[in-house]
């Protein structure tokens, strides 16, 4: 009697798992496309808040004509990483700085401070000492804070702080001339200086820290003219 020969057919299951496969495969490239559409919508959303610089440099990246001096440009308008920044931060501490001396110096001390010796201090001048470091303050604080102004004028202030500007000459100039007249109110004869060290320390300090300061405008408007 022949016996009997039971084949196991396969190809049900192999269908089974191609099928499966392909549907797996189909739903990975619609999660793709879901996703590569969401990052499309958030980079033009990102681009509409751009500034026109920014556009610029951006489609100079996406065209891959980013040039070295594309490159210098950019750097040059990104005033967030001047090196004057740090002296006008510098500047603004020094005259917080003078102005808590002399608003204490006004309230808070008294001849009988002086022991035995006797110094007059003139009236105005302790006045002068506290108009001086509460304007210098909040013109170096108005300064800082447009160095990282990026919702009302950006291009602006771009263009008043970035390397080689004669605008930023004029500022740093006519702050000088400003803080001379405060060094000489704050630590000349009968002044608060010479009683109160911390205002005479900060007045100097801020003095020499915008020399520096225009010191660095130098240097930087000379590599933004070489760069040229």
């Amino acid at each position: 009697m022949p016996s009997r020969i039971t084949l196991f057919d396969d190809s049900a299951p192999m269908l089974e798992l191609k099928r499966q496969s392909s549907i797996d495969l189909e739903e990975r490239q619609s999660s793709h496309q879901i996703s590569f559409s969401e990052e499309a919508s958030n980079h033009r959303e990102k681009s509409a808040k751009r500034t026109p610089f920014a556009k610029h440099l951006a489609a100079q990246v996406s065209s891959r004509r980013l040039t070295t001096k594309s490159r210098q440009e950019y750097f040059s308008r990104d005033i967030r990483g001047s090196s004057r920044l740090v002296g006008y931060t510098f500047c603004g501490i020094c005259s917080g700085v003078l102005l808590v001396s002399a608003l204490l110096f006004k309230y808070t001390f008294s001849p009988d401070d002086l022991g035995d010796e006797t110094y007059y201090v003139v009236p105005w001048k302790k006045n002068g000492a506290i108009i001086f470091s509460a304007f210098g303050f909040g013109l170096f604080l108005f300064i800082v804070l447009c160095h990282f102004d990026t919702a009302f004028f950006p291009d602006y202030w771009a263009s008043v702080f970035k390397d080689g500007s004669r605008k930023e000459r004029r500022i740093l100039v006519a702050l000088i001339i400003y803080w001379i007249f405060a060094v000489w109110t704050c630590t000349g004869v009968y002044s608060v200086g010479a009683l109160q060290l911390n205002v005479f320390f900060s007045s100097w300090l801020a003095l020499f820290a915008l020399f520096v300061t225009l010191d660095a405008w130098r240097i930087a408007a000379v590599s933004a003219r070489r760069s040229k």
